[in-house]
């Protein structure tokens, strides 16, 4: 943002990475041809770009040629102290420093959009969660910037973001796995061994055996439901950073950014929708990701505050 523009063409090479991810990740078999002639005509994987931004920004902190902000820490300034005392090696933090551009960069940003989108078309929500949060700030349980901590505890804003990450989960692939030795036994049919299974989160999302009549609406009140029971039915379905030993591991920390950042616009801004937006007309297939089409706003600081 600072530069306005794809600096060390990052953004690019994540695009064309992930896309070629998700259509080979189907087909696995091709995989190896395609490198090698790749290899041959000299064609450089988009994630080795990436990777030499990493090794660069490794290096050069490592060498003191750069040093981190005085008034944070970043992630190098937690990984490199965990290498010098061997609890790391350098390609655990290659590892954590290549999760948090390439898999935490589209998704979040992608939620946010979709979270600005909703509120944009449902003006009755907004003002909901904006009186939620101005009593939170008139009560003194909301800092500037909100904490982590408070916004947990404004029920109104966890059932806006619950319900945006239903309606609009950043992944929109199977992400199917293979059954093991043995088969499996699952929803009542029986799978052998080696078969490829999985579900599309956007699909069990809008089951209304799960999520009720109105699955296909946005409405953050179905998860104030009381009933525990029918709310231990919806946690259950609910996919949008996948289930069980492969969760998403970067689950916490996109929480954590929807949480603080959305509170803070909504409390401080006006956001209109311009009409060249397609935010109401469908859907953009980004690689392994749903994208809103095109959403351009028009941003001014609320006069209240």
């Amino acid at each position: 943002m600072e530069e306005d523009g794809d600096k060390a063409g990052l953004i690019t090479a994540i695009d064309e990475g992930l896309d070629y991810g998700a259509k080979v990740g189907l087909i696995p078999e091709v995989h190896w041809a395609l490198c090698k002639a790749a290899e041959y005509l000299g064609i450089k994987s988009p994630f080795m770009k990436v990777m030499d931004f990493i090794l660069l920004q490794i290096q050069n902190r490592v060498s003191g040629q750069t040093i981190s902000p005085k008034d944070r820490q970043d992630f190098l300034d937690k990984l490199l102290p965990l290498e010098k005392n061997g609890k790391a090696t350098r390609l655990d933090t290659i590892n954590a420093c290549g999760s948090n551009i390439g898999a935490g960069s589209d998704t979040t940003a992608i939620s946010l959009t979709a979270t600005i989108a909703y509120l944009s078309m449902h003006p009755d929500v907004l003002a909901k969660l904006r009186e939620e949060l101005d009593d939170a700030v008139n009560r003194g349980a909301a800092s500037d910037p909100i904490t982590f901590k408070e916004s947990q505890k404004l029920p109104y804003l966890r059932a806006v973001i619950q319900e945006t990450l239903r309606m609009h989960p950043a992944v929109g692939a199977p992400l199917t796995r293979i059954i093991g030795i043995g088969g499996a036994n699952l929803a009542g049919r029986y799978f052998p061994a080696g078969t490829e299974v999985g579900v599309n989160p956007w699909v069990i999302h809008n089951n209304k055996e799960i999520f009720g009549p109105d699955a296909s609406k946005f409405r953050p009140e179905r998860w104030l439901v009381q009933d525990a029971e029918k709310r231990a039915v919806m946690d259950r379905n609910f996919l949008t950073f996948g289930a069980g030993s492969r969760t998403c591991i970067g689950k916490n920390i996109s929480l954590l950014e929807m949480y603080k950042v959305i509170p803070q616009i909504v409390k401080k801004f006006d956001f209109q929708v311009v009409a060249d937006s397609k935010h109401g007309e469908g859907y953009m297939w980004k690689t392994l990701f749903f994208a809103k089409q095109t959403l351009y706003c028009i941003v001014k600081e609320r006069a209240c505050v």
